[in-house]
């Protein structure tokens, strides 16, 4: 009986992917039935999306299936759920979304059951990253590393969307040398989304880190800035 089986299946993080990034599928198959049941085989068709990523996972631990051909369960008691979860690289855009439908079935025929998460996927970048750097030649006279971010701008079309993140990157030094004096540099980060993806209000631009590093001559500075636009996937 259908009832005797349920998978429950679900994408982490649910955001919109891009090409060479890692999807995880997780997956939970419980037995709601009072008997035991032999032999369950797990399929899920990820192969539209991209490619298996390492191993299988089946409450936690490694198998050598390729769940595109079925994972095989010697048993599930009676109330036990098996969680699975494995990984796929996107590899494939032509499709958005892409639905990977998962089912479960026993050996005997007794109890099926099945489940479907759907991948949002697009060939537009989900994140970007830029570096910069700002020097001083006054070694030891550095008193204060900072960033100031501008506003986000974005500015919407009929299919695309282009964000435009800025900021300044600066050294403050005082009292060296008689000088009290404030280094800026500014910098220019723009990606391009679809529009009917975007959602101006999860957009997050974040400092990643900043590094110094004193030379014979100077000390500098590198700032990492990313941002990152989960959108509704909807």
């Amino acid at each position: 009986m259908d009832e005797d089986l349920i998978v429950v299946s679900s994408v982490n993080p649910n955001v919109v992917y891009t090409a060479n990034e890692t999807v995880t599928v997780f997956l939970e198959v419980t037995n709601t039935s009072n008997e035991t049941l032999e032999n369950v085989t797990v399929t899920s068709n990820y192969t539209n999306l991209g490619t298996l990523q390492g191993s299988v996972l089946v409450n936690g631990l490694p198998t050598g299936d390729d769940i595109a051909s079925g994972v095989s369960i010697a048993s599930i008691g009676p109330g036990e759920t098996v969680t699975i979860s494995y990984e796929v690289l996107v590899t494939d855009l032509t499709q958005r979304p892409v639905s990977i439908t998962t089912t479960a079935s026993d050996a005997a025929g007794t109890a099926t059951a099945a489940a479907t998460s759907i991948v949002y996927v697009s060939p537009y970048t989900r994140y970007t990253s830029v570096s910069a750097s700002i020097c001083t030649e006054d070694i030891g006279c550095v008193e204060e590393i900072f960033v100031e971010r501008e506003p986000v701008r974005y500015v919407n079309t009929c299919d695309t969307t282009v964000i435009t993140a800025g900021f300044f990157i600066g050294i403050k030094y005082e009292n060296c040398k008689g000088k009290n004096k404030t280094a800026k540099r500014h910098e220019m980060a723009t990606f391009t989304v679809p529009t009917d993806m975007f959602n101006p209000d999860t957009l997050e631009v974040n400092i990643d880190r900043i590094c110094t590093a004193c030379r014979d001559y100077a000390q500098c500075v590198t700032v990492y800035l990313s941002a990152d636009f989960p959108p509704t996937a909807s």
